[in-house]
């Protein structure tokens, strides 16, 4: 398995912190729709290219439906 690269977990602490004080929620899983897959990254291994930016697209899209809905 890939490791994160450095400081990531530092960051995703903030951006959780940040998202429930603002009263917003994190998208459950998100990261894992493109799972390290390589054909859905940039070369850096971390960011997503743009196959990988429409895994992520269709991972929010039931998310939002459903807020949206309410």
């Amino acid at each position: 398995m890939r490791s994160y690269p450095p400081g990531w977990r530092a960051v995703r602490q903030i951006v959780q912190e940040q998202t429930l004080r603002v009263g917003l929620q994190l998208i459950p899983g998100l990261a894992t729709a493109i799972k390290h897959d390589g054909a859905l990254l940039c070369p850096d291994g971390v960011h997503p290219n743009d196959a990988g930016h429409a895994a992520l697209a269709d991972s929010i899209e039931p998310h939002l439906s459903t807020a949206l809905s309410q």
